[in-house]
């Protein structure tokens, strides 16, 4: 069932393009598997996403086909399998076996499903913030739980479970490149893919953001955790870290990221090339070049900054080459310029705000996760690398 449901980033709209069909059919499959659950439900709020993200390239890498949802001993094989049909269907299952035994919650719950997660929920989750938004109007959400979060891991001694209590910033960073054509057997110096690809290594090249740790961030809070009920072998640095009265964060921070890249993006804005268009035709200098960088922002940036970093790098390459900027020239003299350089920046979105630890809902999760996996389980702030859902119901929660 959800081996079909995948977003393409070019999808059109339910009702035009064919791809969403597959929903109808999970639609009709999830209100006859789960009848009890499928009511009108306030204001808890429990959510996931229905749809996958394409695998189209590299197949033969792959344990098992990525859409057949193999099963073998206790593993599942197959995309979605950790993003984030467990959850759905954990939350359903949940929530029919309770509702089919007696259980009457003292406040409805919300299940929320978005069907476009993967390509920044723009249909489903934020058609769903409308609806919620006007039922039950701002900040009408008593608690909201996605997704996110690293699950419950054994450190030092301890199994701490790690929820996110904040998501990081997004957005797509599309830069342009805009040159003469002309034919391959009389070339320019530096064609556009050239140039793009200039810019491409300058931005992997340069340190262009720093880890950014602050006393409110979720991993500070992760790290007095960690020093407080570690059993063994916790660090020297995580212990003087939070037990020193005037803690050197920015040193902190570096360290912090120093010990793998997935500690590093909860606290830096990352940068990543993942989209990449030039040039139809094998005798001819192509007239534009495209590439997207993908950025999650960290908790305490913002969209204009990280679009200043990529502005700089352009300039200097446009400085190097004689390029004008976003239609303006870039360097002294008359002004004129080989082509032009353009900055445009999609599906923005600044980070979410950061949910405190002495708030009811913390201590709501922490006592339920305690009850589901044992009362020696300590729940510690974590943050996320990327984005879900959460970032269209801020309104709402």
């Amino acid at each position: 069932m959800f081996n079909k449901l995948r977003s393409f980033d070019d999808m059109g709209e339910p009702g035009e393009d064919d791809r969403w069909k597959p929903f109808d059919d999970l639609k009709a499959y999830m209100k006859k598997t789960f009848p009890t659950v499928d009511k009108d439900l306030k204001p808890l709020m429990l959510t996931g996403h229905l749809d996958v993200v394409p695998a189209t390239t590299s197949l033969d890498r792959w344990t098992y086909p990525p859409f057949e949802g193999v099963i073998e001993e206790e593993w599942i094989y197959g995309r979605g399998t950790s993003d984030c049909k467990n959850n759905v269907i954990g939350i359903l299952t949940a929530l029919e076996y309770m509702l089919r035994n007696g259980w009457n919650p003292t406040r409805t719950i919300i299940a929320a499903f978005g069907m476009d997660e993967e390509v920044g929920g723009e249909r489903g989750a934020t058609t769903i913030n409308d609806f919620l938004g006007k039922h039950y109007g701002p900040q009408g959400i008593a608690m909201i739980v996605d997704e996110g979060g690293m699950g419950i891991e054994t450190l030092y001694g301890t199994q701490f479970a790690l929820p996110g209590m904040a998501e990081k910033g997004y957005g797509n960073f599309v830069i342009q490149v805009d040159m003469a054509g002309g034919h391959s057997s009389v070339p320019s110096k530096h064609t556009s893919i050239g140039i793009l690809s200039k810019i491409i290594a300058e931005i992997e090249d340069e340190d262009l953001f720093e880890p950014d740790m602050r006393q409110t961030s979720p991993m500070w809070g992760y790290m007095q955790c960690v020093a407080t009920h570690g059993k063994d072998k916790v660090p020297r640095w995580i212990t003087d870290a939070v037990r020193t009265k005037r803690p050197d964060l920015a040193k902190v921070g570096n360290k912090f990221a120093s010990v793998s890249s997935a500690n590093r993006y909860l606290i830096q804005t990352s940068k990543a090339a993942t989209v990449i268009t030039g040039g139809n035709k094998v005798n001819a200098l192509p007239e534009s070049a495209v590439v997207t960088i993908n950025s999650r922002i960290d908790l305490y940036s913002d969209v204009a900054e990280v679009s200043q970093a990529y502005l700089a790098i352009m300039r200097k390459v446009a400085n190097a080459h004689n390029l004008s900027i976003q239609g303006e020239s870039n360097k002294d003299g008359d002004g004129y310029s080989i082509g032009n350089i353009s900055l445009t920046v999609n599906q923005p979105g600044p980070p979410s705000p950061i949910t405190p630890t002495d708030s009811s809902a913390f201590v709501v999760f922490a006592k339920a996760v305690q009850a589901a996996f044992g009362g020696d389980v300590i729940t510690a702030p974590s943050s996320m690398t990327g984005n879900t859902d959460t970032r269209h119901y801020v309104s709402i929660e």
